[in-house]
């Protein structure tokens, strides 16, 4: 089976194919030019593991933020001081995938902030303080871990 999504308003589109004898995925521009792209083939078909498909154009974050809900990577710089991301409630997310990345070379702390008492790893926060360091989360519907 072949399974096909066009981004509108682009010239970007993904084709999939999932066979018992192959799978494969690729996204591609007008130009032909190839992206990656988070699915994985499975015995159902193909499955979004890692949220929406981004093509670019993240802004990098500099000041408290609130993940919001088209978010995947976030680009960080704490050059300007400190300062906190808010991660959205585990309920809603289950299967999400978020990916924070220190775009710079501050060791000043960005704060990752579990929503009310829901946790990362078992704490209700998370210090990125290392330049260039990126953390990945993952949601399990009840709990934001580390991969």
């Amino acid at each position: 089976m072949t399974y096909l999504l066009i981004v509108y308003g682009s010239t970007q589109f993904l084709t999939a194919t999932d066979s018992p004898q192959a799978s494969s995925v690729a996204l591609r521009d007008g130009q032909g030019y190839l992206s990656g792209v988070g699915l994985e083939a499975g015995t159902l078909g193909l499955e979004v593991l890692s949220g929406p498909v981004f093509l670019g154009g993240e802004t990098t974050k500099t000041t408290t933020y609130a993940v919001g809900a088209s978010d995947y990577l976030i680009p960080l710089d704490p050059t300007g001081g400190a300062f906190a991301v808010n991660l959205p409630p585990v309920g809603a997310n289950n299967g999400r995938e978020l990916v924070f990345k220190n775009a710079g070379t501050s060791t000043n702390a960005v704060t990752l902030t579990a929503s009310g008492a829901e946790t990362i790893d078992g704490a209700t926060t998370l210090v990125m303080n290392t330049s260039h360091a990126h953390v990945r989360l993952w949601c399990d519907g009840t709990t934001w871990l580390v991969i």
